[in-house]
């Protein structure tokens, strides 16, 4: 199967197969662990991991949820208000449907 998208390709050209493979498995389990404990965190470490969210979905090419964490993150930045409830559960929302490519094709090949 091919990947699911050219960040991924260019990943694969340099890391290989396996690693990549390995990268978006860490990706995948690391920020759905990070937007659990996103409820738990003060304003500055939900800042933080906003921030470190939105660099690791460039990576993986991820650019809608990365975009997404930036807008969150600059809404933070801006009201200097923890996260909400339903702003987190927003996020794991459009985390699932951002993963499901990535899960698609470590399933399939």
């Amino acid at each position: 199967m091919a990947a699911p998208n050219p960040s991924i390709d260019q990943l694969r050209q340099i890391l290989g197969d396996a690693e990549t493979r390995g990268l978006v498995q860490l990706y995948l389990e690391h920020t759905a662990g990070e937007i659990r404990r996103l409820a738990t965190l003060p304003l500055d470490r939900q800042i933080m991991v906003l921030h470190a969210l939105k660099g690791s979905s460039a990576q993986v090419g991820a650019k809608l949820f990365g975009a997404q964490c930036k807008a969150v993150e600059m809404s933070l930045r801006e009201s200097q208000q923890l996260l909400t409830p339903d702003q987190i559960e927003n996020l794991a929302s459009e985390f699932a449907l951002a993963s499901v490519p990535f899960q698609t094709w470590l399933t399939e090949s």
